[in-house]
């Protein structure tokens, strides 16, 4: 949306990132809200906690409102700068959340305000980095001014093509819960053994994501908006042929230096099967090319406006994993939970890949006008 919006001039590019601003704000206060009177209420009915860890716990759920709402702004600038081709600003004061969360320990270290006052911090991080992004926009927005006036018109509508892409994140998040879910009924370290192994495969991936998927998606919103389709699904074609030669040159690193470090650490790692955490790590770092095709597949469905298939796809997804997931633990346990995950993956980046190919940049209607 941004993209488009550049060619109707800075001051209107302005007012439409204010106004997603507040919206996101104003989405997230209320959503956290609901899920925090839930989490309150299911705290407080926890009778193994006392009254006072009870209250503790509240404090701190309230406290990182201010986190998600502050998150909500700071994603808005965030993509603002990403389309006008500003890579480094947002990457680079995602630490400002750890530093207010550090500076915090040093005054509540070993005391009953040591969870409270991380939260503290890392909202008060996050609300730094905030102001930071609002500085880098309207920095970065001056040379947007074109010569001459600006063409007349209304800037796309946000909510047409985010509502789906939202309820897709939906869930793809529920996939874990699931899997965790599942895992939790084949006995004690199962569910360690599978956070251990996805953090694995989340290193890389969020790797890519905060690189590959972030610049491309850039350049993929400037050439929709042009309706470029011919070098939009060029870009496209190339850009997953790379990611995956390159996704699949890392998952082997990484295997490797799994295998390496299984050596050498032995067959127990704190008190669990080294060996188990390296296979499940491996099969995982299988679906590492799917799962980067599928966040590029994503992205470009968001840069050209067709993103109403997106809650269809991920619903298969965890329709899929479900149950395939429930069939392969009764038969080999964790490994077929895993398994399970990487054969969705698989099957839903040809699935997205298929998608993207297909069709054209869809028009930007309806509008919203923001003079």
């Amino acid at each position: 949306m941004f993209a488009s919006a550049q060619r109707f001039g800075p001051d209107r590019l302005k007012s439409a990132v204010w106004r997603v601003v507040v919206g996101s704000t104003s989405a997230a206060a209320l959503g956290f809200g609901v899920l925090a009177m839930i989490g309150t209420f299911a705290i407080e009915s926890n009778d193994d906690w006392s009254s006072h860890t009870q209250h503790i716990g509240v404090v701190t759920l309230w406290i990182f409102s201010a986190t998600v709402v502050a998150s909500a702004a700071s994603s808005v600038y965030a993509a603002t700068l990403y389309s006008v081709g500003a890579f480094f600003t947002a990457p680079a004061t995602v630490a400002f959340r750890s530093i207010g969360a550090l500076a915090s320990l040093p005054v509540t270290r070993g005391t009953e305000l040591a969870l409270p006052g991380l939260a503290i911090g890392l909202a008060v991080g996050e609300t730094v980095r905030v102001s930071l992004l609002r500085r880098a926009v309207i920095r970065e927005l001056k040379p947007v001014t074109k010569h001459g006036a600006p063409p007349e018109g209304s800037v796309p509508s946000l909510i047409k093509p985010s509502m789906p892409y939202a309820l897709s994140i939906s869930f793809s998040q529920a996939t874990p819960v699931v899997d965790r879910a599942i895992g939790s009924s084949l006995g004690p370290g199962t569910v360690t053994t599978i956070d251990l192994s996805e953090k694995v495969f989340f290193v890389p991936m969020t790797v890519m994501w905060s690189s590959i998927v972030v610049v491309s998606g850039a350049r993929w919103s400037h050439l929709a908006a042009t309706e470029r389709r011919d070098l939009l699904v060029a870009d496209f074609r190339q850009t997953i042929r790379r990611s995956l030669w390159l996704s699949s040159a890392i998952a082997a690193g990484m295997g490797a230096c799994l295998v390496a470090a299984t050596a050498v650490i032995g067959p127990t790692f704190a008190g669990m099967d080294a060996t188990r955490i390296l296979w499940v790590s491996l099969i995982l770092l299988a679906g590492l090319p799917p799962a980067a095709v599928a966040a590029l597949a994503g992205r470009y469905l968001s840069a050209a406006r067709r993103t109403t298939s997106l809650p269809l796809f991920s619903a298969t997804a965890l329709a899929m994993s479900t149950s395939t997931s429930i069939v392969g633990a009764h038969y080999v346990g964790i490994f077929g939970i895993v398994l399970a995950a990487t054969a969705t993956r698989w099957t839903m980046a040809a699935a997205f890949y298929a998608k993207c190919v297909s069709g054209g940049v869809a028009p930007t209607e309806p509008r919203i006008v923001t003079k």
